[in-house]
C-alpha cells in the first residue's frame, strides 16, 4: 500500500507527474526516490540528499529534487536529477493507454453536456481533460469577467464514485461548491464585475481517474 511505503521514508516527500500521459506519484527521503503507479512501487533510485528544505519540479521524463543547505552560515541551493526513462522504456503499452482511455471517458462525458449547453446559448471557453490520482485536485485559475454568466462543467470516468467541485477566491474562501455521488459536477454563478477565482476539481474512488472540466460563458 502507498501509506505503508511511504511511512517507511524518514521525512518524506512527494509530487505528482505526468510522464508520457502516465500519472505518477514520486515520494523522496534523504536516501531514496520512489517511482509509484497507484500503489504500485515500480522504482526506487538511491540518493543523496543533504539536510534541508527539498523541493521537487518534474521534468520530461524525470525528477529534478532542489535542497536548501546551509553552509557556514551560507544558503546554497543543491539539485539532484533523477531520470525514469529507462524505466518508462520497459512499462507495458497498456499502463499508458488505460489512462488514455479514462481521460477520453471522461471528455466525452463532458462533451454531451458542452453540446446540450450550445442550444442554451451557452459558449465554451475551455474544455480539458487530464488523468488525476485519487486525493488529488485539478485546479484552475480563472479571470471572471463582469456582467456574465458562467457555467462550470466536471465529469469523470466510470471508475470514479464521487466528485466535488468548488470556486474559490483568492483568499481562499469558497464561493460555491458543488459535490455528491454522481460523477458530474456542475456550478452555475452570475458575475457582477472583474474578478480571479480558483476552480478546484476532486474525484473518490479506488485509483486515478479521468476528469475533464470544461467553462463556459453567456
Amino acid at each position: 500500500m502507498v501509506l505503508l511505503t511511504l511511512a517507511a521514508l524518514a521525512a518524506p516527500g512527494s509530487k505528482s507527474c505526468t510522464y508520457r500521459g502516465l500519472p505518477a506519484t514520486l515520494a523522496w527521503d534523504g536516501t531514496h526516490v520512489v517511482f509509484l503507479d497507484g500503489e504500485a512501487e515500480l522504482l526506487k533510485v538511491p540518493v543523496a540528499l543533504p539536510e534541508g528544505v527539498t523541493t521537487a519540479r518534474c521534468l520530461p521524463e524525470g525528477l529534478k529534487l532542489l535542497t536548501d543547505v546551509s553552509r557556514d552560515g551560507k544558503l546554497t541551493l543543491e539539485t539532484h536529477k533523477v531520470d525514469f526513462s529507462k524505466l518508462l522504456d520497459t512499462l507495458d503499452a497498456e499502463r499508458f493507454t488505460r489512462n488514455q482511455r479514462r481521460e477520453e471517458e471522461a471528455l466525452t462525458c463532458n462533451r454531451t453536456t458542452v453540446w446540450e449547453g450550445y442550444g442554451e446559448g451557452w459558449r465554451v471557453r475551455s474544455l480539458t481533460s487530464d488523468v488525476v490520482p485519487t486525493g488529488n485536485e485539478r485546479v484552475l485559475l480563472l479571470s471572471l469577467l463582469p456582467d456574465t454568466r458562467y457555467r462550470f462543467s466536471a465529469c469523470a470516468d466510470a471508475s470514479a464514485t464521487g466528485m466535488s467541485m468548488e470556486l474559490i477566491d483568492l483568499e481562499g474562501r469558497v464561493v460555491k461548491r458543488s459535490s455528491g455521488d454522481s460523477r458530474r459536477q456542475e456550478i452555475i454563478v452570475e458575475n457582477v464585475e472583474t474578478v480571479t477565482r480558483y476552480l478546484l476539481v476532486q474525484h473518490t474512488g479506488p485509483s486515478e481517474a479521468g476528469v475533464s472540466v470544461a467553462v463556459g460563458y453567456r
